[in-house]
């Protein structure tokens, strides 16, 4: 066939007879002609004219016939832009039975300008592929793949483009801290991932580059780059509002010419905002905290409800002592994780590790504490609506906390540096605290010597309802992040313009 060209343009041209027996024997020629034939083939598959049913079961068999060795120009067919010649390629792939290459039908099955008959061989093969590995009939409705089937089919695609170059070669800074976060880094020596172990500061930039490695992801679907949002965490501190909205161009590797921007969540309008959901309002109004302790199974007579989700503070037993010696009755709500851990230490009673069903097994004095099981997020929220005080730990607890618009008491994250302080220091003036609030948290985080204070749950809710009225006449995080969004692509669209 190498030296005879001629002939397979011949029987090419006889596929295209009208009549269904010259275009049968023509496929029946091309099969002599291997992968040349390929083409003809792939055209004879994409065919829809009536009178060719025979020749496309011929073509099938023949493709079936080639095998592996159809995946390559196949493959190269699809990452070509010659986009009419798709469908036939998808067709093709699967009459090889290379079910491998399910992944690389994602673009031509979601991406938006497939040609129609493109879109629904690359849907129909994808729907096929993911029956037969659940042993099921094939399926009739050309639907886009359910999320969980796309992200782990488009897993694999980014492992292929990815994961034969590894991880960037990013040299260690002396100054990077510990190595506590684990990577997988290819050795391509030995043909195998080595486990590695990076400072959290060094693993966070290898991550961004090796994202920014996959220029497809650019243009995916688009000729418009997306917006890259550096999302940090919550602070009141000054240089969360001088650096938000900042860009921090990109210049180098694959994606130099690029920006990230920085984007600081915040209590002020100068900053980026909470997250709150819009039904937040509604939800808290129709909140009924008796009938929600009775389905949790929890007793209670009228008590001081105090909810607990915490580290390991050093002031968690005088805590618990004032609790059991107070004058007023208090109930102790304890959330699962490291705060339980530590509570059941203190009381060394030997009570139940965590179950799914609250253990109430303890009381001396005026304290009675009740273990809780593991909770959603709305469900942790509804512990926080059920409390007269609460003491919460992390920023999330802490935005949940505003939001409840009860009494709070926040364990910030302890850092090896001592950097919390001034953290903690700064949210306490956004919040505008009374000296009594202030103090407190100093105490219970540690950041000063001897006993807790006694709390002033009355002075501290008026100063979080104030702050949590304030907050929510701003736009949430979500608002501020779209809004960002549209203006940075309208002054690229400008400046395209203008250029």
């Amino acid at each position: 066939r190498r030296t005879m060209p001629v002939r397979v343009q011949a029987h090419h041209r006889q596929v295209e007879f009208v009549g269904q027996r010259p275009r049968a024997a023509g496929v029946a020629e091309l099969s002599k002609a291997g992968l040349d034939g390929l083409p003809a083939l792939m055209e004879v598959l994409a065919s829809a004219e009536p009178g060719t049913r025979v020749a496309r079961v011929l073509a099938r068999e023949i493709v079936a016939d080639l095998g592996p060795d159809a995946r390559q120009p196949l493959l190269a067919i699809l990452a070509s832009a010659d986009v009419n010649r798709w469908q036939g390629a998808i067709l093709a792939l699967e009459a090889a039975g290379l079910d491998d290459t399910a992944d690389f039908l994602l673009a031509p099955a979601l991406v938006g300008g497939t040609p129609p008959g493109a879109q629904r061989a690359a849907l129909a093969a994808l729907h096929r592929h993911a029956a037969r590995r659940a042993g099921e009939p094939d399926p009739t409705l050309l639907q886009p793949p359910r999320p969980n089937t796309a992200i782990t089919l488009l897993a694999q695609r980014l492992d292929c483009a990815l994961t034969p170059q590894g991880l960037p070669q990013v040299p260690p800074h002396p100054a990077e801290g510990p190595a506590t976060v684990r990577r997988h880094r290819w050795n391509a020596e030995a043909g195998r991932f080595d486990e590695v172990e990076l400072p959290p500061r060094l693993a966070r930039s290898i991550d961004a580059a090796h994202l920014a490695r996959c220029q497809e992801a650019w243009t995916f679907g688009t000729n418009t780059p997306p917006v890259w949002i550096n999302l940090e965490y919550l602070s009141a501190e000054p240089f969360a509002t001088r650096a938000h909205r900042l860009p921090s161009p990109i210049a180098q590797g694959p994606a130099r010419g690029q920006a990230r921007w920085f984007f600081y969540p915040g209590l002020t309008s100068a900053t980026g905002g909470l997250l709150r959901e819009p039904d937040l309002g509604a939800r808290l109004a129709r909140f009924d905290r008796g009938a929600w302790l009775a389905r949790r199974g929890i007793a209670w007579s009228g008590e001081r409800l105090v909810s607990l989700f915490c580290y390991e503070p050093a002031a968690l037993p005088d805590m618990l002592l004032k609790l059991e010696h107070a004058a007023r009755p208090t109930h102790l709500l304890v959330a699962q994780g490291r705060g339980a851990q530590a509570v059941r230490s203190h009381l060394g009673r030997g009570l139940d590790q965590p179950t799914d069903a609250v253990q109430t097994g303890w009381s001396r004095g005026a304290l009675t504490v009740s273990f809780l099981p593991a909770l959603p997020q709305t469900e942790y929220d509804h512990l926080l609506w059920t409390g007269d005080l609460n003491y919460v730990r992390g920023e999330d607890s802490f935005v949940r906390a505003l939001w409840a618009g009860k009494p709070f008491v926040w364990q910030i994250y302890p850092q090896h540096d001592g950097a919390h302080r001034a953290k903690l220091l700064a949210m306490l003036d956004a919040l505008q605290a009374p000296m009594s609030w202030r103090d407190y948290h100093l105490a219970w985080n540690g950041l000063t010597p001897g006993p807790l204070p006694e709390p002033d749950p009355e002075a501290w809710a008026a100063a979080s309802g104030l702050a949590r009225s304030a907050l929510l006449a701003q736009c949430d995080l979500c608002e501020r992040l779209c809004e960002f969004v549209e203006r940075v692509r309208q002054t690229r669209s400008s400046a395209t313009k203008q250029s």
